[in-house]
């Protein structure tokens, strides 16, 4: 009898590539605006935490008071809608995993800091439909990741129990998230994390989409 019975999956670095979309939006409102742009190396800096801190973290650190970061945000937010297919696409594999998941009768859901209308496109965009059951962005005004309130309230909608759920995420905000929900959490390795800013040695790890599929069916 398997462990887990819902999976809640992590969307940008880990379901899907998207920091060329996110470094061509911001460094368009940062031009904008008359600042620097950003390399997208340094991009990967800025994701995770929601767009508006995404916008707080690329600005210059004295133009980050939040009259400033709420301009460029408004400015932001459908460039990104703009540049949302360039360069977008699935990790390689990470379709089949979920699919062979859905297929032994886990709960799918996608929990992410993104806005909720872009995050709903992206999955409409990018996966077919009915793979993932709930997927829930940010939603302004309402906790976003790492607030277990967020996490908790996805749980309730799947019609699971925290113990019957796993986190899988590229970044430390994914280990927090778990960490704060009393949930396990699989660090997957090739999103824009690494071991040097993760936090800690998670639980589980993943060098590939089919180790998922071990550590949940497995386990």
């Amino acid at each position: 009898m398997q462990r887990f019975k819902c999976a809640i999956f992590d969307l940008d670095g880990t379901l899907l590539y998207t920091l060329t979309s996110i470094n061509k939006a911001i460094n368009e409102a940062l031009r904008i605006c008359g600042y620097p742009e950003h390399s997208l190396e340094r991009t990967v800096d800025f994701v995770n935490f929601g767009s508006v801190e995404l916008v707080r973290r690329a600005l210059p650190e004295d133009k980050r008071y939040e009259e400033e970061v709420m301009r460029v945000h408004e400015i932001y937010f459908p460039i990104l809608k703009k540049y949302a297919s360039d360069g977008t696409k699935p990790y390689d594999g990470i379709t089949d995993v979920c699919k062979e998941l859905k297929n032994n009768g886990i709960v799918l859901c996608v929990m992410s800091n993104k806005p909720q209308a872009a995050a709903q496109t992206c999955i409409d965009t990018y996966f077919e439909e009915g793979l993932f059951d709930i997927v829930r962005g940010s939603v302004p005004g309402e906790f976003i990741k790492p607030d277990a309130k967020f996490t908790l309230d996805v749980i309730r909608q799947a019609g699971c129990k925290k113990e019957d759920c796993i986190l899988i995420g590229d970044s430390i905000v994914d280990l927090q998230t778990a960490n704060n929900a009393g949930c396990p959490c699989i660090w997957v390795k090739w999103g824009y994390g690494n071991e040097s800013n993760i936090g800690g040695v998670p639980e589980y790890a993943a060098d590939k989409p089919e180790d998922i599929l071990n550590i949940i069916l497995k386990a």
